[in-house]
């Protein structure tokens, strides 16, 4: 004889039913929580089924062992008007410290790439940001069920991952820097958001998902570069890239003067550090078609603090 499973969250479940008959109960008004029970008590000969729609408190839940149902929760009586269960899920101890970690990993992975780079918002900020969104959505998600089916309160998971999305904005504007010219810090500020979206796809147990984008957000950074740098770049009307190597505190502004004095206006510097002798900037200029970039190489190469200029050829 097979064991009747111990506890069973569908309606009139006809695989357990079968073995035994059901009987209505009624349904006590909301405000009190019974223990956490279900439809079949384990030795009783009794099974117990609930109306679609009535008014329960709350139905705990662990699966139909003969339907392969795992856990999912607690389920409440809906407020729609067709009635119907809608389940709360629960999140165990093991559950959430692997999803925790993966997090913390998939945030680690897009944040050392950002690292070697040497930008501002590096390994360990998008490990925090990461594991923080992860945090803010399973509470959302999971720690606010106990408040569920009580009448006075109005629980709603999505808020707080919406919360989460507005505070890395924040977040992504303070890892925006003007240096003269240049605005750097946007690709940086855009994997933050990325990375917060993956923490939240860990903590509501879409993995996969976080996978895939990790995989996609590294890619970008990583070999989409060299993509631009070789194709694209090189696709532009009137565009010139140009290595120059200058001093430490040279003022950005007198190259820019040279640039424009020509008719021409810089459209992208990067700054890349020379150890302690000087910098290096790789600046992307365009040029109007009459203009001699010899002209402007030599020029440039007159500037106090210019050390030596070459394009990126």
């Amino acid at each position: 004889m097979s064991r009747r499973p111990e506890r069973c969250w569908i309606s009139r479940c006809r695989h357990c039913l079968r073995s035994a008959g059901s009987t209505e109960r009624s349904s006590p008004p909301y405000g009190t929580r019974p223990p956490s029970h279900g439809l079949h008590g384990s030795g009783s000969s009794t099974q117990r089924s609930l109306r679609i729609g009535s008014r329960d408190p709350g139905l705990r839940v662990r699966g139909c062992d003969r339907l392969g149902i795992r856990s999912i929760g607690t389920r409440y009586p809906s407020e729609t008007t067709g009635g119907g269960w809608r389940e709360v899920p629960e999140l165990s101890t093991g559950d959430l410290i692997l999803r925790v970690l993966l997090a913390g990993a998939l945030g680690g992975a897009i944040g050392f790439e950002r690292e070697i780079s040497d930008q501002p918002a590096g390994f360990r900020t998008h490990i925090l940001v990461s594991l923080g969104a992860a945090l803010f959505t399973m509470l959302g998600a999971y720690g606010l069920s106990e408040f569920e089916g009580v009448p006075e309160v109005r629980v709603d998971p999505t808020r707080v991952a919406a919360q989460v999305v507005t505070g890395i904005g924040f977040l992504g504007a303070g890892a925006i820097i003007q240096q003269g010219v240049s605005v750097k810090g946007l690709t940086t500020a855009a994997s933050l958001w990325a990375t917060a979206a993956i923490g939240t796809a860990v903590a509501l147990g879409f993995e996969i998902g976080a996978l895939v984008v990790t995989g996609a957000v590294l890619i970008s950074l990583f070999l989409l570069r060299y993509v631009r740098k070789a194709v694209i770049d090189r696709l532009k009307p009137g565009f010139t890239r140009l290595v120059v190597d200058v001093s430490p505190g040279l003022r950005l502004g007198n190259l820019s003067e040279v640039i424009e004095g020509h008719g021409g206006h810089i459209e992208s510097i990067k700054v890349h550090r020379e150890g302690e002798t000087g910098e290096r900037l790789v600046m992307l200029v365009k040029l109007p078609a009459a203009v001699h970039l010899q002209d402007v190489v030599v020029e440039l190469g007159t500037v106090d603090g210019v050390q030596n200029v070459d394009t990126d050829d």
